[in-house]
């Protein structure tokens, strides 16, 4: 059975702000390139790329364009 769209909406207001302060784990990465099966190609500040994959319970629900940040 799958989750409950009040779940999903709530999870993704969430998380649709970025923190008051990140941790030395955490980074806010622009997206470069979206290659397919919600994987993105990322690039930190310092310019290092990393692919990031959207978890699923926000597939259908948010929705990443080139050039936004993550």
């Amino acid at each position: 059975m799958g989750r409950p769209k009040r779940n999903v909406f709530a999870a993704a207001e969430e998380t649709s702000t970025p923190p008051p302060s990140l941790t030395p784990t955490q980074a806010i990465a622009r997206v470069i390139k979206a290659e397919g099966n919600c994987l993105y190609s990322c690039s930190l500040p310092d310019q290092k790329l990393l692919l990031v994959e959207l978890l699923s319970r926000f597939r259908n629900t948010i929705w990443i364009k080139r050039g936004g940040y993550v």
